[in-house]
């Protein structure tokens, strides 16, 4: 066992000298955050203490939102946790399988999801404003009718128009429709089975483009049923 460290007490405003992680209030006394773990709100802390990074990065988007990179390993080296403790803990902030403190967008095979991180002060959001939102956003962009049915759906189940997680989804739709047209039903079934993966984070399947470069399209099995062979009665 290794020796017991001794550690010296605080004098005058000596604690201000030293550097903190800071982890809100609000996630202790506001009711809202009550079933929250404490290891999801300390990685909030330490999310919000990686912002500062962003800064110094000029790490924001095309609406000047900040973003960070954390990954799982990061994780699991900062809370000194297993894997699975620590992808727990991020699901409990996640905005899709969470209480919606953080945002989560893949950026492809291989590749650290950017993560944002919103602030742990509600936005009032209520239907009058999404659909405020959805007038302007189609009044400014020129939409297919799909595109229209899709933003409208979304904006119905309380999304922001403007968060273009619809069009990206749709985009991805479209783009696979278009590589598997002229295939069979049957080998349709084949793609999806194969390409289908799962996502730990959000706890879902999806698409997985990247094990397309397994199959080859031009030549998948016809699954073509063999026809039974004419029986002559003797009648």
């Amino acid at each position: 066992m290794e020796k017991k460290m001794t550690f010296n007490y605080f004098y005058g405003t000596e604690a201000d000298q030293f550097s903190f992680y800071r982890i809100p209030k609000a996630l202790f006394t506001d009711s809202y955050f009550k079933d929250l773990s404490s290891d999801a709100k300390i990685l909030y802390g330490l999310m919000l203490d990686r912002m500062s990074l962003s800064i110094k990065n000029q790490w924001f988007d095309d609406k000047n939102r900040a973003y960070i990179y954390f990954s799982i390993e990061d994780i699991m080296e900062l809370l000194n946790c297993g894997r699975n403790k620590a992808i727990k803990s991020m699901r409990e902030l996640d905005d899709e399988t969470g209480i919606g403190l953080i945002e989560k967008r893949r950026q492809g095979f291989g590749k650290v999801n950017v993560i944002y991180v919103k602030t742990f002060m509600p936005e009032k959001t209520d239907e009058k404003k999404f659909g405020e939102e959805l007038k302007k956003f189609k009044k400014k962009h020129k939409l297919t009718k799909k595109e229209k049915e899709r933003v409208e759906m979304w904006a119905a189940a309380g999304h922001s128009a403007y968060d273009t997680r619809w069009w990206d989804e749709l985009e991805q739709e479209e783009a696979l429709d278009e590589l598997l047209h002229g295939l069979t039903d049957k080998q349709k079934e084949y793609v999806y089975s194969h390409c289908m993966n799962w996502n730990p984070f959000i706890d879902e399947p999806y698409f997985d483009f990247n094990r397309l470069d397994d199959l080859d399209l031009k030549n998948l099995p016809t699954f073509e049923e063999e026809e039974e062979p004419e029986i002559d009665l003797p009648f």
